[in-house]
């Protein structure tokens, strides 16, 4: 599995009531799980494949897992929300890691961006911490170990309504 450095320090994002957490069942905000995260994590028996049922149609790809309907709304099924923490997070995929920010596909191009609705990266963006991290992943997101995962994943590029803000164009050429 792949690891990203988290830029949202761990103790934050946990202590947060913003993630994991969904108005609608079938929503773009929900994580997405590339096809090898998907493998491993069934394998070893940390996640049940049948989380995954929609996946048969995408034939080894990403693809967002199916969320679970609880008081009024919809969770992460590795979310434990009494607890407010990730049950899987030793494990969490690629798209977890990345959070608040978020590969986006708008108008025929790929870009890296940031959810606005992030407290914590809304404090901390006119900080020299934030924009070192910006181009420490905006590189990583070029290289090759990361164009083989797109190339293999095209799914976790998204079309994202709402608050979000365009930090760098990718390109796979």
């Amino acid at each position: 599995m792949h690891h990203v450095r988290q830029f949202v320090p761990q103790s934050v994002c946990l202590s947060c009531q913003g993630c994991c957490r969904y108005a609608e069942r079938d929503t773009v905000w929900a994580p997405v799980f590339l096809f090898e995260e998907i493998v491993e994590l069934t394998q070893k028996n940390v996640l049940p494949v049948c989380l995954f049922t929609h996946s048969y149609v995408h034939k080894k790809e990403a693809v967002r897992i199916d969320l679970i309907e609880e008081e009024g709304g919809f969770i992460c099924p590795c979310f434990d929300s009494k607890k407010n923490t990730c049950k899987i997070y030793a494990f969490h995929p690629l798209d977890c890691q990345l959070y608040p920010f978020l590969l986006v596909a708008r108008d025929g191009k790929k870009y890296l961006a940031l959810d606005e609705h992030c407290p914590y990266t809304q404090e901390q963006k006119n900080l020299l911490e934030f924009k070192k991290y910006v181009e420490e992943l905006t590189l990583w997101l070029h290289t090759k170990e990361f164009f083989a995962i797109a190339a293999a994943n095209p799914a976790i590029f998204q079309e994202y309504p709402g608050k979000i803000e365009l930090l760098a164009s990718l390109s796979f050429s």
